[in-house]
């Protein structure tokens, strides 16, 4: 089984959510009927991507089940959707996916600074 591995920052007003996001692709027949025998789906093409919320102790297949539909739901959906374009590190911002902002949040405004300076 191919996994793949993403952890990012999601970002909203006075919330930032760290996400850990997983993403299996069945490589043999056996990987795809246990996939299938479980639910979801089967075909050679699927990828299956999970979200683990570590401070709510929480994982999803369902960005909408995650228990925060507004900003978790926001900014998973979309990482599902566009995998290849997010990097592992990066941060989503749920306002500027929901069209709330001009420019999205990145590690270099004042906003995400504070965060940093947490690390030195």
């Amino acid at each position: 089984m191919k996994t793949e591995t993403k952890f990012v920052a999601l970002l909203d007003r006075m919330t930032c959510i760290p996400c850990l996001a997983m993403r299996y692709t069945a490589e043999n027949i056996g990987e795809r009927a246990m996939f299938k025998r479980h639910g979801f789906g089967g075909s050679p093409d699927d990828r299956y991507t999970f979200f683990y919320l570590p401070n709510s102790n929480t994982c999803s297949y369902d960005p909408n089940k995650l228990g925060d539909d507004y900003t978790a739901g926001t900014c998973c959906s979309y990482m599902r959707d566009h995998w290849d374009e997010i990097e592992s590190g990066s941060v989503l911002d749920a306002e500027f996916l929901r069209g709330e902002r001009n420019e999205p949040k990145s590690w270099g405004n004042e906003y995400a600074l504070d965060m940093l300076e947490v690390l030195e």
